[in-house]
This record gives C-alpha cells, structure tokens and sequence, in this order.
C-alpha cells in the first residue's frame, strides 16, 4: 500500500539505508588526541624565562681567590635551584663597549660611574617561583654572610622572551652564539625609555628579518638587592662582536630605537664573552709561548731506486 502510493506521489518513499560508520576504537581516539596535543605543541614557542641580572664590584685589596670562591658558591647555588647560568664574566678586560663607556669607568671624581661594577652574572629561571625559591633559600641567606669581599652587589629579576641556555652546555659551545650585549639603562624619563624597550622586542620579530636574537626586553620587574639604579634592560645573544657593531649600525637602531633613548636616560651597551674562560686560556697560552701544531705528514723519499 505504502509503496502504490509513493508511486502515486502520495508520499515520499523511504530513503535508502546507508551503512553505519564504524565505532572509533579507545585507542584510536586516544592516539588522534594525543597527536593533536603534540602539534599544538610544535606551533607554540617555549615559555619564556625569568632572568636574573647581577652586578657586583670587588672590594678593593681583596684577595682574588675569595672573590673566585664567592662565585663559584653563587653560581652553584644558581644551578642546584634549576637555575641556568647563561654567562659569568669577571674580568673586565676581556669586555668591549657599545655605548656609554663613561658610565663604568669614570672620566673624573665630577662624574661618577653609574655602573662602576667589575663581575657581571646573567641567570635563567623556569619561573618567578622558582626564582625567589632560590633568593628564599638558606644557601643564598648563609652566602650573603660572606659577601665581605664585594663592595657594592645589584641583583635584579627581569621578564625574558625566550628560553635561557645554560653555558655548560656542549651544543652551545659548538654552534651558538658567542657574545652577549647588554644594555643597562638608567632613566631620566619613563615612557620613551618604555616605547625603547617595546619597539625593540618589536623588531626581534622574523618579519623583520635581523640577527638579532633577543633574550630580554623590559624594565626591572624585581629588585632583589639594589645597591645600583637599574630601571630597564636588554639583553641580547649574537654570534660575535662584528654582528653587534653591525645591529648598532643598522638604520633600524640608529634612527628609530636610538633616538627614543637619546637625552633621557644614561645607558650602558657593553658586550660580554659568554665563554670567558676560554679567552683567558687562550690568553694564559699565548703568553706562555704555547702554540698548536698538527703532526706533520711523514716525507716521501727523493730517491728513485
């Protein structure tokens, strides 16, 4: 009956029965999850760091070997909290100068130095956590007790854009970058130092196609010890001194970043080794005549026999 009045047009008839789509399995479901995650994953950068500057300045007359044991318990501190050291520098001759030289090492007793200081350590932490975790820490609090042998010490937390590398680590030495520049300012003025600060996380971007690899880009978040006045930093990585001069050089610093800066503030570009260790081997090698050589191939005789 159904089917002589569909015929008719009546009613409709029935629409053909399809095969059902078989039951996603547990595991499948689970595994398209899983591999969804770990896409998401890949396409998100790291979290960023939290980075730890400090500046210290040696006492003077103070033996060079407690000034050695001072830092190395410092630094040990730094790592057994999971903490990364990113650089440690103590010899200021082994540094060059971007910019604002005057404000480490005073023209005269009528301008003093801003940042007179002599020891620069640049650490990473996972988190804020992690890092007042570490200044919280009785390590820390019983080390204090032995900073006799500085004169002056700042320690300031700083918001990174990106991971920290600790300088330890063998693929770094390899094929990373071997300088840091570092930019300490001091401002007069509050928001063309903000706007520097801004445009140069701005230009880190890759659209802007430069080799600048930046590592931190903001004002002072935290003072942890603040016997220096530090209100904004940049901190960035390269692979040597000519890539500096040239970012220094370039028209996106001198004419849009540098003259935010200009006249507000007192601002000190230097640039440190990351591995300055090495450079006083190299230098204690060379000035003990000590040199390289391959081992010479063995000679072939002139002799036709």
């Amino acid at each position: 009956y159904a089917a002589a009045r569909a015929r008719a047009g009546d009613i409709a008839p029935h629409p053909p029965r399809t095969a059902r789509p078989a039951a996603m399995s547990v595991c499948t479901m689970l595994a398209a999850s899983a591999a969804a995650t770990l896409a998401k994953q890949a396409q998100e950068p790291p979290p960023a760091h939290t980075f730890l500057i400090c500046i210290f300045r040696r006492l003077r007359g103070v033996d060079e070997a407690v000034v050695v044991d001072f830092l190395d318990r410092f630094v040990t501190t730094i790592r057994d909290r999971r903490g990364n050291i990113h650089l440690r520098c103590e010899r200021p001759e082994h540094w060059s100068y971007a910019d604002g030289r005057d404000h480490r090492i005073e023209p005269n007793h009528l301008q003093p130095a801003a940042f007179d200081f002599d020891i620069t350590v640049v650490a990473g932490f996972e988190s804020n956590v992690d890092l007042h975790n570490w200044w919280a820490s009785n390590e820390v609090f019983e080390l204090l007790k032995m900073r006799s042998c500085l004169d002056k010490m700042g320690v300031f937390r700083v918001d990174g854009v990106q991971e920290s590398v600790d300088c330890d680590d063998r693929q770094r030495i390899n094929f990373g970058d071997r300088v840091v520049l570092l930019e300490l300012i001091k401002m007069d003025t509050f928001k063309p130092l903000q706007q520097y600060v801004d445009q140069y996380r701005k230009f880190a971007q890759p659209e802007y196609a430069t080799r600048l690899n930046l590592l931190a880009s903001d004002g002072v978040s935290g003072v942890l010890m603040n016997e220096y006045m530090l209100d904004f930093v940049t901190l960035s990585s390269w692979k040597g001194k000519a890539e500096v001069t040239i970012w220094c050089e370039s028209d996106l610093y001198q004419n849009q970043l540098l003259p935010l800066r200009s006249g507000c503030c007192r601002c000190l570009g230097i640039v440190l080794p990351i591995f300055e260790e090495r450079l006083g081997m190299a230098n204690v090698a060379r000035t003990a005549g000590v040199t390289v050589r391959l081992k010479e191939p063995p000679r072939r005789s002139s002799v036709v026999r």
